[in-house]
């Protein structure tokens, strides 16, 4: 018998409804999901933080492109309003609108973009608030932060979004 079963089944059921709402498909892994189209790779994760008296699974988004407009380099959102990190990729960035209405209507944990210039392929790696599960010991609860419409409309768009100029 699993000591945690009942709380990863919950977890998964969680996830499942989130990954239902951004429209990807159900990978082997058990909280693991993603899509392919034109390119792009967008994938969804539980990141599971374990502590003694509590479990946080947090929702990972990344959308890999191979896109030769994408700048080498990389930046992370600072929190607020902009980007840090190489102007170029700041510029890049501020330029798609999408990923900028994404950052401001989204409550994000971190964001972060990065495109070595070894490779050709650029990540974008989200990690938002909505859609995680929280299950503690003391007090014995568990919580699922929905996805309203609007944010999963923005998830949903996301791919699109990197295309875009």
């Amino acid at each position: 018998m699993k000591l945690f079963g009942n709380i990863e089944q919950r977890a998964e059921q969680a996830f499942n409804l989130i990954i239902e709402e951004i429209s990807l498909t159900r990978e082997d892994e058990r909280f693991s999901a993603s899509n392919k189209m034109n390119g792009l790779t967008i994938e969804a994760r539980y990141q599971e933080s374990k502590r003694f008296f509590s479990r946080i699974f947090k929702l990972e988004i990344s959308l890999t492109f191979n896109q030769a407009s994408a700048p080498i380099g990389s930046a992370s959102w600072n929190g607020g309003k902009t980007w840090k990190g190489n102007s170029d990729v700041q510029y890049w960035l501020e330029s798609h609108a999408g990923f900028s209405d994404l950052m401001a209507n989204i409550d994000l944990e971190s964001c972060s973009y990065s495109r070595p210039d070894t490779d050709s392929e650029a990540t974008l790696s989200i990690v938002v608030l909505p859609g995680c599960f929280i299950w503690t010991l003391i007090p014995p609860m568990h919580y699922f932060v929905r996805l309203d419409a609007k944010e999963a409309g923005l998830l949903r768009a996301l791919p699109s979004t990197a295309i875009a100029p």
